[in-house]
């Protein structure tokens, strides 16, 4: 039998229909947010390096040294742990009034140290030391380069309107310590270099951590954010000077 075909005007817009959707604007809404994505990391990463080229710390610290501060931290005073404090002496520190052990560098070259652990050192070497990692986070340029490549997908995602629920992005969450094992081995260095150069012994550092982690149920948030194991314990031991030179008792009063 011959094929017959009825004359029957077919309307273009019977192509798409509740029984036979059109899905092809799935994909094309998926390349475009590979695109968008793409190029804003792109993005990101030449401004992130433009500004690590270009800004130097003392650059860093006019721009945004006061942006951390929020009035209620006190100026901590560096001449209890001695007169001679090289090129720490250079750089802000902080009290916060926070019973929780933590310590960690932010935007600006600023360095905060809580009072809990201020209470809970026992030696002048273990302040130095935890002093000597942070102020190397920011010589390193970690905290600038993590706010350079997260803030921007942070302002994205606000102009966006995405919203995670009750799960919002906290500026300190983001600039704080979480930076990679390679910059946080980098920091122990830092400090471990830092304190030699005071000609301390900076085995005696090793009492903060070596108590922290007898005491897991209460780990600080220092310990949190600056992972610990036996092999960063014996990177200390490994690399420190003067190790016949005594602990120096510290104890804080305010």
């Amino acid at each position: 039998m011959e094929k017959v075909d009825l004359p029957i005007k077919k309307d273009k817009n019977d192509k798409v229909s509740p029984s036979k959707p059109d899905f092809g604007w799935v994909g094309k809404m998926i390349l475009i947010i590979i695109i968008i994505v793409v190029v804003v990391y792109a993005s990101v990463w030449t401004f992130s390096k433009f500004v690590l080229e270009n800004m130097s710390i003392e650059k860093e610290k006019e721009i945004f040294g006061k942006i951390s501060l929020n009035g209620k931290e006190k100026v901590f005073d560096k001449k209890i742990l001695g007169d001679n404090l090289g090129e720490l002496e250079k750089f802000d520190i902080y009290i916060q009034d926070d019973k929780i052990q933590n310590a960690y560098a932010m935007i600006g070259a600023n360095i905060f140290i809580t009072k809990g652990l201020l209470e809970n050192a026992k030696t002048k070497e273990e302040l130095l030391f935890i002093l000597g990692h942070e102020m190397t986070h920011i010589k390193n340029r970690d905290v600038i380069r993590n706010m350079t490549r997260t803030m921007p997908f942070t302002m994205i995602l606000e102009f966006l309107g995405i919203n995670f629920g009750n799960w919002t992005f906290d500026s300190n969450e983001i600039i704080m310590n979480y930076f990679s094992r390679d910059a946080e081995k980098k920091a122990d260095k830092g400090g471990i270099e830092y304190i030699n150069s005071l000609g301390l012994n900076a085995t005696c550092a090793n009492r903060f951590f070596i108590e922290a982690g007898h005491n897991k149920s209460k780990i600080t948030e220092f310990m949190a954010s600056h992972p610990v194991d036996g092999d960063r314990a014996k990177f200390i031991e490994d690399n420190a000077k003067f190790k016949d030179k005594e602990c120096t008792k510290f104890e804080w009063k305010e």
